[in-house]
């Protein structure tokens, strides 16, 4: 949960971040009628320009939209408490990278050269062209339907977990934050396509990489490092810990004589001298 002396930051940072998402879309929008207006390509050329955001992004902005459609909601939420309820298994997301990472690089320069010359609009015109089947080109749009939905799902749930659980304390299951959200997003977009969502995607990069490095560093400062996160807490720094060892008084102390009887008969039980009197008559002995 945050602060409630942190929830004033909150109220003016999120608005205003919200608003920067819808005027990137304006500002793309508007951008985009200037040069239909001068052209008048406007007609032919408005899906590839919607959808395909006129295929002329630079290379920090196809970077920055690649890292956070990737690392969005299930890193920044899904990850983390998955790697803190099962430990190492986690792990299998630092693979799963690897080989998205490493197929992209093979794969992406020859699909965007043929894109290019054979004018894609997705991967499924590559299938149909390649194989020359529509029936091919739906089983495939199908089967990467599925995946999209469920990425969709783990976006919807962080939002769900961040927005009403963390910063405003409602319930999870509040629809309010998540149909505003949704309601920002289609707006940019619609007014912006491909082109707007890469400029929202570019600055939810930094943040996301700036908040990791602040992440590291209040690690240091808090915690004293990163090692010393995941360490066991011990009896001199916890005192809740359930192995924390109970100091007793010496035996024969005078504190208690019945804790002092007791002492002594678990003393010579453990050194081997076992008393031969009759259960009861120690027992009467002790209560003595």
């Amino acid at each position: 949960m945050v602060k409630d002396s942190n929830r004033v930051g909150l109220f003016i940072t999120i608005p205003l971040y919200l608003i920067f998402m819808v005027g990137c879309g304006l500002y793309v929008w508007l951008k985009n009628n200037r040069q239909a207006s001068r052209t008048d390509s406007a007609g032919p050329d408005a899906l590839t320009q919607h959808y395909l955001g006129g295929r002329d992004f630079g290379p920090i902005i196809t970077v920055m939209t690649c890292f956070a459609s990737l690392f969005s909601g299930y890193t920044v939420v899904g990850v983390p408490n998955e790697a803190s309820r099962v430990g190492f298994v986690a792990f299998r997301w630092i693979a799963l990278a690897q080989m998205t990472v490493f197929s992209c690089m093979l794969t992406a320069p020859r699909l965007r050269r043929l894109s290019l010359a054979r004018s894609y609009y997705s991967p499924c015109d590559f299938i149909a062209d390649r194989f020359g089947s529509n029936i091919l080109r739906y089983s495939i749009f199908a089967l990467m339907l599925v995946p999209s939905w469920m990425y969709l799902a783990g976006q919807v749930d962080a939002l769900a977990s961040v927005f009403n659980e963390m910063l405003f304390e409602l319930e999870k299951l509040n629809p309010g934050g998540i149909l505003i959200i949704s309601a920002i997003i289609l707006s940019y977009e619609w007014l912006g396509g491909l082109q707007s969502v890469a400029l929202t995607d570019s600055a939810q990069g930094m943040i996301m990489v700036l908040g990791f490095f602040a992440l590291l560093i209040m690690t240091c400062v808090h915690f004293g490092g990163v090692g010393r996160v995941g360490s066991k807490p011990t009896p001199q720094t916890c005192a809740c810990s359930p192995r924390a060892t109970v100091r007793m008084p010496p035996a024969g102390s005078g504190s208690d004589p019945t804790r002092d009887r007791l002492s002594r008969s678990a003393t010579s039980s453990a050194s081997g001298r076992v008393s031969r009197r009759p259960v009861a008559t120690r027992l009467r002995h002790v209560q003595r």
